[in-house]
């Protein structure tokens, strides 16, 4: 499958559905494409979440982390 084909939008639901599969290998190629989107807008707290762990967007610090 090729990723860069699909929106934001079809990556980030996509990524959600492995929340339930427990498929972590495709849901980090989902993360690592939606990494590289100047589109992002993640609407999943989980997702968000995420990117912000992997520096998307400036990353968090510790505090930010413990917040959660």
């Amino acid at each position: 499958m090729t990723l860069t084909a699909l929106t934001f939008e079809e990556l980030e639901s996509l990524w959600c559905d492995c929340l339930y599969d427990a498929d972590t290998d495709f849901q980090d190629r989902l993360l690592r494409e939606m990494l590289t989107r100047e589109d992002a807008c993640p609407e999943s707290y989980d997702l968000l979440w995420e990117m912000q762990d992997a520096g998307w967007n400036g990353g968090v610090t510790q505090d930010d982390r413990d917040a959660r």
